[in-house]
């Protein structure tokens, strides 16, 4: 049997508790917005290098038929490197949570 006193302390305790973890849990779903637009600049950044040296290929090719097989090398390459990239950054992402 719990006394008046001895309960809203316990009330108390739960309460700041629950609080607690409520604003741990928002902490990090902040963390984990940071870092995913973080990570969506950086994929940007990265995507823009790819393209100036994917447009440096296609100077440097001057025969229609290399142009052809660099664009879509190139292409598939970005687009390769795009998704490991996201996916090794959620990967990181989700082993902090």
């Amino acid at each position: 049997m719990f006394h008046y006193k001895n309960f809203s302390n316990y009330l108390k305790m739960e309460f700041h508790r629950i609080m607690q973890r409520k604003y741990l849990i928002k902490y990090k779903e902040i963390i984990f917005q940071i870092q995913f637009k973080i990570m969506l600049k950086n994929i940007l950044t990265k995507e823009k290098k790819n393209y100036l040296m994917f447009l440096i290929c296609l100077k440097s090719n001057q025969k229609k038929n290399n142009i052809k097989y660099g664009i879509q090398n190139k292409i598939n390459q970005l687009f390769l490197n795009s998704i490991i990239y996201f996916k090794n950054q959620m990967l990181f992402v989700n082993s902090i949570n």
